[in-house]
Protein backbone atom coordinates (compact mmCIF):
# COMPACT_ATOMS: atom_id res chain seq x y z
CA UNK A 1 0.00 0.00 0.00
CA UNK A 2 1.48 3.70 -0.30
CA UNK A 3 -1.11 4.71 1.87
CA UNK A 4 1.17 6.36 4.75
CA UNK A 5 -0.07 3.90 7.58
CA UNK A 6 3.01 4.86 9.27
CA UNK A 7 0.80 8.23 10.82
CA UNK A 8 -1.58 6.11 11.74
CA UNK A 9 0.96 4.09 13.87
CA UNK A 10 2.14 7.43 15.45
CA UNK A 11 -1.21 8.72 16.17
CA UNK A 12 -2.30 6.03 18.02
CA UNK A 13 0.99 6.68 20.31
CA UNK A 14 0.02 9.85 20.77
CA UNK A 15 -3.39 8.93 22.02
CA UNK A 16 -2.56 6.14 24.12
CA UNK A 17 -0.31 8.61 25.90
CA UNK A 18 -3.15 11.05 26.19
CA UNK A 19 -5.18 8.36 27.26
CA UNK A 20 -2.66 6.73 29.81
CA UNK A 21 -2.75 10.64 32.03
CA UNK A 22 -6.29 10.86 31.93
CA UNK A 23 -6.43 7.86 33.48
CA UNK A 24 -3.56 8.09 35.88
CA UNK A 25 -6.35 11.71 37.07
CA UNK A 26 -9.03 9.23 37.21
CA UNK A 27 -8.62 9.20 41.04
CA UNK A 28 -10.18 12.90 40.97
CA UNK A 29 -12.51 12.53 38.12
CA UNK A 30 -15.23 11.64 40.30
CA UNK A 31 -18.70 13.29 40.29
CA UNK A 32 -20.12 11.60 43.19
CA UNK A 33 -17.07 11.92 46.27
CA UNK A 34 -15.22 14.63 47.15
CA UNK A 35 -11.16 14.00 46.48
CA UNK A 36 -7.70 15.16 47.29
CA UNK A 37 -4.93 16.37 44.59
CA UNK A 38 -1.91 15.68 44.49
CA UNK A 39 1.23 17.40 43.91
CA UNK A 40 2.12 14.32 41.40
CA UNK A 41 -1.56 15.52 39.92
CA UNK A 42 -1.17 18.89 39.41
CA UNK A 43 2.26 18.11 37.62
CA UNK A 44 0.32 15.40 34.87
CA UNK A 45 -2.45 18.37 34.35
CA UNK A 46 0.61 20.85 33.60
CA UNK A 47 2.32 18.39 31.42
CA UNK A 48 -0.94 17.26 29.66
CA UNK A 49 -1.78 20.95 28.75
CA UNK A 50 1.82 21.16 27.53
CA UNK A 51 1.87 17.94 25.09
CA UNK A 52 -1.54 19.23 23.70
CA UNK A 53 -0.05 22.66 23.19
CA UNK A 54 3.53 21.91 22.18
CA UNK A 55 2.87 21.42 18.82
CA UNK A 56 5.57 18.51 17.57
CA UNK A 57 4.12 16.36 20.60
CA UNK A 58 0.88 15.31 20.45
CA UNK A 59 -0.45 17.29 17.45
CA UNK A 60 3.10 17.04 15.43
CA UNK A 61 3.48 13.83 15.97
CA UNK A 62 0.29 12.42 15.11
CA UNK A 63 0.77 13.88 11.36
CA UNK A 64 4.06 12.38 10.60
CA UNK A 65 6.47 9.34 10.72
CA UNK A 66 8.94 10.27 12.53
CA UNK A 67 10.03 7.81 15.82
CA UNK A 68 11.18 10.12 18.03
CA UNK A 69 7.86 10.71 20.40
CA UNK A 70 7.80 6.89 21.32
CA UNK A 71 10.81 7.96 23.71
CA UNK A 72 8.81 10.41 25.12
CA UNK A 73 6.09 8.84 25.60
CA UNK A 74 7.90 5.97 27.81
CA UNK A 75 10.19 8.28 29.33
CA UNK A 76 6.99 9.96 30.94
CA UNK A 77 5.10 6.85 31.74
CA UNK A 78 8.87 5.65 33.32
CA UNK A 79 9.64 8.99 35.28
CA UNK A 80 5.93 9.24 36.28
CA UNK A 81 5.76 5.43 37.73
CA UNK A 82 8.78 6.64 39.40
CA UNK A 83 7.37 9.67 41.00
CA UNK A 84 4.43 7.97 42.66
CA UNK A 85 6.17 5.59 44.21
CA UNK A 86 5.79 5.00 47.77
CA UNK A 87 9.21 6.91 48.98
CA UNK A 88 9.34 4.27 51.94
CA UNK A 89 9.69 1.07 49.26
CA UNK A 90 13.19 2.97 48.19
CA UNK A 91 14.86 0.71 45.43
CA UNK A 92 11.52 -1.82 45.80
CA UNK A 93 9.86 0.29 43.31
CA UNK A 94 12.63 -1.14 40.74
CA UNK A 95 10.74 -3.28 37.96
CA UNK A 96 11.57 -5.04 34.90
CA UNK A 97 11.27 -1.72 32.52
CA UNK A 98 13.78 -0.50 34.08
CA UNK A 99 16.17 -2.53 32.31
CA UNK A 100 14.78 -3.24 29.12
CA UNK A 101 13.14 -0.05 27.89
CA UNK A 102 16.21 1.85 28.56
CA UNK A 103 17.83 -0.88 25.80
CA UNK A 104 14.90 -0.38 23.54
CA UNK A 105 15.28 3.27 23.44
CA UNK A 106 19.30 3.01 22.95
CA UNK A 107 17.97 0.77 19.50
CA UNK A 108 15.69 3.06 18.25
CA UNK A 109 18.56 6.01 18.78
CA UNK A 110 21.87 5.60 20.06
CA UNK A 111 21.58 9.28 21.36
CA UNK A 112 19.93 7.82 24.33
CA UNK A 113 23.05 5.51 25.91
CA UNK A 114 23.12 7.59 28.85
CA UNK A 115 19.77 5.65 29.66
CA UNK A 116 21.72 2.61 29.71
CA UNK A 117 22.90 3.56 33.60
CA UNK A 118 19.02 2.41 34.29
CA UNK A 119 19.66 -0.88 33.41
CA UNK A 120 22.78 -0.93 34.96
CA UNK A 121 20.95 -0.17 38.43
CA UNK A 122 18.08 -2.30 37.62
CA UNK A 123 20.30 -5.46 36.91
CA UNK A 124 22.54 -4.61 39.94
CA UNK A 125 19.46 -4.27 41.89
CA UNK A 126 18.77 -7.86 41.02
CA UNK A 127 21.77 -8.91 42.00
CA UNK A 128 21.72 -7.35 45.37
CA UNK A 129 18.71 -9.71 45.90
CA UNK A 130 20.47 -12.40 43.94
CA UNK A 131 17.37 -13.05 41.67
CA UNK A 132 19.35 -15.01 39.33
CA UNK A 133 16.20 -16.01 37.02
CA UNK A 134 15.49 -12.38 36.61
CA UNK A 135 18.97 -11.57 35.71
CA UNK A 136 18.92 -14.05 32.85
CA UNK A 137 15.82 -13.87 31.60
CA UNK A 138 16.18 -9.64 31.27
CA UNK A 139 19.98 -10.02 30.19
CA UNK A 140 18.63 -12.41 27.17
CA UNK A 141 15.41 -9.92 26.37
CA UNK A 142 18.43 -6.90 26.15
CA UNK A 143 20.63 -9.24 24.14
CA UNK A 144 17.70 -10.09 21.56
CA UNK A 145 16.99 -6.20 21.11
CA UNK A 146 20.81 -5.06 20.99
CA UNK A 147 21.61 -7.62 19.13
CA UNK A 148 19.41 -7.68 16.02
CA UNK A 149 20.06 -3.84 16.10
CA UNK A 150 23.79 -4.34 15.56
CA UNK A 151 23.55 -6.99 13.34
CA UNK A 152 21.44 -4.82 10.86
CA UNK A 153 23.90 -1.67 11.13
CA UNK A 154 26.32 -3.80 10.37
CA UNK A 155 24.76 -5.39 7.18
CA UNK A 156 23.97 -1.91 6.09
CA UNK A 157 27.35 0.17 7.23
CA UNK A 158 29.79 -1.94 8.54
CA UNK A 159 29.66 -0.39 11.63
CA UNK A 160 27.61 -1.87 14.87
CA UNK A 161 26.59 1.46 15.73
CA UNK A 162 26.23 3.38 12.88
CA UNK A 163 26.41 6.86 12.22
CA UNK A 164 29.07 6.55 15.76
CA UNK A 165 31.90 4.94 14.79
CA UNK A 166 33.21 2.91 17.64
CA UNK A 167 33.06 -0.46 17.64
CA UNK A 168 34.40 -0.64 14.19
CA UNK A 169 36.23 -4.45 14.39
CA UNK A 170 34.23 -5.57 10.98
CA UNK A 171 36.46 -5.49 7.67
CA UNK A 172 33.91 -5.69 5.10
CA UNK A 173 33.65 -4.46 1.79
CA UNK A 174 30.69 -2.35 1.69
CA UNK A 175 31.50 -0.58 4.80
CA UNK A 176 30.48 3.22 4.81
CA UNK A 177 33.14 6.08 3.65
CA UNK A 178 34.23 6.94 7.09
CA UNK A 179 34.60 10.61 4.99
CA UNK A 180 31.11 10.56 4.02
CA UNK A 181 30.04 9.10 8.02
CA UNK A 182 32.27 12.60 9.56
CA UNK A 183 30.42 14.93 7.14
CA UNK A 184 27.22 13.14 8.46
CA UNK A 185 28.38 13.50 12.03
CA UNK A 186 28.81 17.14 11.50
CA UNK A 187 25.63 17.63 10.17
CA UNK A 188 23.53 16.08 12.75
CA UNK A 189 25.72 18.01 15.34
CA UNK A 190 25.73 21.47 13.52
CA UNK A 191 21.91 21.27 11.76
CA UNK A 192 20.50 21.00 15.29
CA UNK A 193 22.99 23.97 17.00
CA UNK A 194 21.03 26.22 14.27
CA UNK A 195 18.40 24.64 11.84
CA UNK A 196 19.82 25.40 8.21
CA UNK A 197 16.82 27.48 7.48
CA UNK A 198 17.99 30.54 9.58
CA UNK A 199 21.97 29.45 9.39
CA UNK A 200 24.34 27.69 7.28
CA UNK A 201 25.94 25.11 8.80
CA UNK A 202 29.88 26.91 7.73
CA UNK A 203 28.61 30.00 9.81
CA UNK A 204 27.25 27.72 12.73
CA UNK A 205 30.76 26.13 12.33
CA UNK A 206 32.36 28.85 12.86
CA UNK A 207 30.35 29.94 16.49
CA UNK A 208 32.12 29.33 19.36
CA UNK A 209 31.53 27.13 22.27
CA UNK A 210 29.69 27.55 24.55
CA UNK A 211 29.19 31.23 22.40
CA UNK A 212 26.43 28.94 20.10
CA UNK A 213 24.12 28.15 23.01
CA UNK A 214 22.75 32.22 22.14
CA UNK A 215 22.22 31.44 18.99
CA UNK A 216 20.83 27.98 19.59
CA UNK A 217 18.12 29.39 22.02
CA UNK A 218 17.65 32.53 20.13
CA UNK A 219 16.39 30.42 17.07
CA UNK A 220 14.30 27.48 18.52
CA UNK A 221 10.53 27.72 17.98
CA UNK A 222 8.63 29.75 20.85
CA UNK A 223 6.83 26.21 21.72
CA UNK A 224 9.99 24.55 22.18
CA UNK A 225 11.63 27.64 24.72
CA UNK A 226 8.76 27.88 27.01
CA UNK A 227 9.47 23.68 27.33
CA UNK A 228 13.38 24.38 27.75
CA UNK A 229 12.55 26.62 29.70
CA UNK A 230 10.46 25.46 32.50
CA UNK A 231 12.34 22.10 32.23
CA UNK A 232 15.93 23.24 33.04
CA UNK A 233 14.69 25.63 35.74
CA UNK A 234 12.87 22.27 37.48
CA UNK A 235 16.17 20.69 36.92
CA UNK A 236 17.90 23.92 38.54
CA UNK A 237 15.42 24.74 41.11
CA UNK A 238 15.59 21.46 42.69
CA UNK A 239 19.38 21.14 42.59
CA UNK A 240 19.51 24.43 44.27
CA UNK A 241 16.79 23.29 46.80
CA UNK A 242 18.69 19.52 47.12
CA UNK A 243 17.73 19.13 50.67
CA UNK A 244 14.02 19.28 50.00
CA UNK A 245 14.59 17.18 46.91
CA UNK A 246 16.64 14.44 48.95
CA UNK A 247 13.41 14.32 51.46
CA UNK A 248 10.67 14.18 49.40
CA UNK A 249 11.32 12.01 46.80
CA UNK A 250 12.66 7.97 46.69
CA UNK A 251 15.74 6.95 46.03
CA UNK A 252 15.14 5.31 42.26
CA UNK A 253 13.62 9.32 41.79
CA UNK A 254 16.76 10.79 42.68
CA UNK A 255 19.19 8.30 40.28
CA UNK A 256 16.32 8.79 37.83
CA UNK A 257 16.69 12.55 37.85
CA UNK A 258 20.44 11.70 37.84
CA UNK A 259 20.58 10.10 34.71
CA UNK A 260 18.26 12.32 32.97
CA UNK A 261 20.76 15.41 33.66
CA UNK A 262 23.53 13.34 32.42
CA UNK A 263 21.21 12.69 29.36
CA UNK A 264 20.32 16.67 29.04
CA UNK A 265 24.29 17.53 29.05
CA UNK A 266 25.18 14.66 26.25
CA UNK A 267 22.28 15.74 24.30
CA UNK A 268 23.50 19.23 24.38
CA UNK A 269 26.44 18.71 22.92
CA UNK A 270 25.88 16.03 19.98
CA UNK A 271 22.16 16.56 18.78
CA UNK A 272 20.57 19.98 20.49
CA UNK A 273 17.21 19.77 19.09
CA UNK A 274 14.61 19.05 22.03
CA UNK A 275 12.45 16.35 19.75
CA UNK A 276 14.87 13.97 20.96
CA UNK A 277 14.24 14.72 24.94
CA UNK A 278 11.14 15.65 25.10
CA UNK A 279 10.39 13.27 27.50
CA UNK A 280 13.29 14.55 29.88
CA UNK A 281 12.34 17.67 29.62
CA UNK A 282 8.60 17.35 30.32
CA UNK A 283 10.25 15.19 33.48
CA UNK A 284 11.55 18.41 34.42
CA UNK A 285 8.47 20.44 33.95
CA UNK A 286 7.24 18.15 36.66
CA UNK A 287 9.77 18.18 38.74
CA UNK A 288 9.10 22.33 38.87
CA UNK A 289 5.78 21.42 39.80
CA UNK A 290 5.95 19.21 42.39
CA UNK A 291 8.78 21.36 44.07
CA UNK A 292 6.30 24.95 43.69
CA UNK A 293 3.67 22.67 45.01
CA UNK A 294 5.15 20.90 47.76
CA UNK A 295 4.92 17.60 49.49
CA UNK A 296 1.32 18.36 50.11
CA UNK A 297 -2.79 17.42 49.26
CA UNK A 298 -5.54 19.32 48.56
CA UNK A 299 -9.49 19.26 49.05
CA UNK A 300 -11.11 19.11 46.19
CA UNK A 301 -14.93 19.55 45.81
CA UNK A 302 -17.18 17.03 44.23
CA UNK A 303 -17.08 18.30 40.74
CA UNK A 304 -14.66 20.93 40.75
CA UNK A 305 -12.14 18.48 39.44
CA UNK A 306 -13.21 18.02 36.18
CA UNK A 307 -13.76 21.26 35.24
CA UNK A 308 -10.78 21.93 34.11
CA UNK A 309 -10.66 18.78 31.47
CA UNK A 310 -14.22 19.71 30.44
CA UNK A 311 -13.10 22.80 29.47
CA UNK A 312 -10.03 21.57 27.79
CA UNK A 313 -12.33 18.92 25.69
CA UNK A 314 -14.60 21.57 24.76
CA UNK A 315 -11.26 23.71 23.66
CA UNK A 316 -9.97 20.64 22.20
CA UNK A 317 -13.09 19.59 20.36
CA UNK A 318 -13.73 23.14 18.60
CA UNK A 319 -10.24 23.55 17.54
CA UNK A 320 -10.52 20.04 15.83
CA UNK A 321 -13.79 20.95 14.05
CA UNK A 322 -12.83 24.10 12.78
CA UNK A 323 -9.68 22.76 11.30
CA UNK A 324 -11.59 19.41 9.73
CA UNK A 325 -14.16 22.43 8.44
CA UNK A 326 -11.50 24.94 6.99
CA UNK A 327 -8.93 22.41 5.76
CA UNK A 328 -9.95 19.55 3.29
CA UNK A 329 -6.62 18.01 4.34
CA UNK A 330 -7.93 17.18 7.58
CA UNK A 331 -10.92 15.65 6.15
CA UNK A 332 -9.60 11.83 5.87
CA UNK A 333 -10.98 9.81 8.93
CA UNK A 334 -10.78 6.25 7.27
CA UNK A 335 -6.61 6.13 5.83
CA UNK A 336 -4.17 8.82 5.51
CA UNK A 337 -3.64 10.47 1.78
CA UNK A 338 -1.00 8.66 0.07
CA UNK A 339 2.49 9.22 0.18
CA UNK A 340 3.81 11.49 -2.00
CA UNK A 341 6.27 10.12 -4.76
CA UNK A 342 9.17 12.70 -5.60
CA UNK A 343 10.59 13.00 -9.53
CA UNK A 344 13.60 10.81 -9.92
CA UNK A 345 16.60 10.42 -11.86
CA UNK A 346 17.93 7.11 -13.00
CA UNK A 347 21.06 5.60 -12.93
CA UNK A 348 22.73 3.02 -13.60
CA UNK A 349 25.68 0.89 -12.02
CA UNK A 350 26.78 -2.75 -13.50
CA UNK A 351 24.07 -2.69 -15.53
CA UNK A 352 21.53 -2.23 -12.06
CA UNK A 353 19.72 0.47 -12.37
CA UNK A 354 19.25 2.52 -9.00
CA UNK A 355 16.44 5.53 -8.35
CA UNK A 356 17.71 9.06 -6.82
CA UNK A 357 14.94 11.00 -5.69
CA UNK A 358 15.13 14.82 -5.53
CA UNK A 359 14.14 16.93 -2.85
CA UNK A 360 10.43 18.03 -1.63
CA UNK A 361 8.31 19.43 0.28
CA UNK A 362 11.52 22.10 1.57
CA UNK A 363 13.23 18.67 3.06
CA UNK A 364 16.67 18.90 3.98
CA UNK A 365 17.43 15.85 2.03
CA UNK A 366 15.68 13.77 -0.47
CA UNK A 367 14.02 11.11 0.75
CA UNK A 368 12.67 7.71 -0.79
CA UNK A 369 9.01 8.39 -0.59
CA UNK A 370 7.01 5.05 -1.82
CA UNK A 371 9.47 5.31 -4.46
CA UNK A 372 10.68 1.84 -6.00
CA UNK A 373 13.74 -0.29 -5.06
CA UNK A 374 16.27 0.21 -5.09
CA UNK A 375 16.30 4.00 -3.87
CA UNK A 376 19.33 5.41 -3.09
CA UNK A 377 19.92 9.20 -2.21
CA UNK A 378 23.73 9.54 -3.41
CA UNK A 379 25.42 6.80 -5.85
CA UNK A 380 29.42 6.65 -4.19
CA UNK A 381 31.44 6.56 -7.52
CA UNK A 382 33.23 3.05 -5.55
CA UNK A 383 30.03 1.41 -6.02
CA UNK A 384 29.76 -2.01 -7.23
CA UNK A 385 27.62 -4.64 -7.68
CA UNK A 386 28.26 -8.37 -6.42
CA UNK A 387 26.25 -9.71 -9.07
CA UNK A 388 24.12 -9.05 -11.88
CA UNK A 389 21.13 -8.99 -9.62
CA UNK A 390 20.14 -7.10 -6.70
CA UNK A 391 19.74 -9.58 -4.27
CA UNK A 392 23.55 -10.46 -4.68
CA UNK A 393 24.30 -6.84 -2.75
CA UNK A 394 26.72 -4.12 -3.47
CA UNK A 395 30.30 -3.55 -2.53
CA UNK A 396 32.52 -0.76 -2.12
CA UNK A 397 36.32 -0.55 -4.07
CA UNK A 398 38.90 -0.10 -2.10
Amino acid sequence: SHHNLYTVLNGAISFWLSAFFIWQLNSIIDFKKSQRIYSSHIAIIVVLVTLIFSWPMLRGNATNANYDFITTAIILILFLKTVQADKQTGSDIFCVEWIIWPVYLFTVRIINYPLLLLSVYGLYFLLKNRAWKKIIVNTVVCLLLVLPFMARNVILTGYPFYPATFGNIFNVDWKADYNIIKKLQDYIKYFNRVNTAFADINQTKKLSTPGWITSWFHYLFRYDKVVVVAALAGYLLNLLSIKRFLAFNNKSTKFLALVFCLQLVSWMWIAPDPRFVNGELLSGIMLLVILLVGNKSYYQGKIKATHFLIALFIGILSYTSFKIIKNENYQRFLLPYKIPQPPIKEVIVDNISLKIPEKIFNNWNPRCYATELPCLYIVNPKLRARGKSIENGFRLEK
